[in-house]
């Protein structure tokens, strides 16, 4: 019955573009992961996906764009926690990447 922090550093497999880290963020149940390492379609710097946690998932909606960030969109998806250190996370229609905890959040 603990709190779930997801916040700080994740690297995920991205398919083609291969493994890229991202940071976590986490206010409440509200979830935010922007890519710290990009690909030729979402840039580092940019928000990846974005949730709203409830009890081991949650609804949210995960961002994709055409090769150059053009055309940028957010489409439905959900995350789908594994444990403490894993978790999913699915655009629906357009593919899942599973996450593994790669370290916490520094404090700025």
């Amino acid at each position: 019955d603990r709190e779930i922090d997801l916040a700080g550093r994740w690297v995920g497999d991205y398919g083609g573009h291969g493994e890229e880290l991202v940071l976590v963020l986490q206010i409440g149940p509200k979830i935010v992961a922007r890519k710290l390492t990009g690909d030729p379609n979402v840039p580092a710097g940019k928000v990846t996906f974005r949730a709203r946690l409830r009890g081991f998932g949650g609804n949210g909606e995960g961002q994709i764009a055409d090769p150059g960030f053009r055309n940028p969109r957010f489409v439905p998806g959900r995350l789908c926690l594994r444990g403490r250190d894993q978790f999913v996370f699915v655009w629906q229609g357009v593919g899942s990447v599973l996450f593994r905890r790669v370290g916490k959040a520094v404090p700025v």
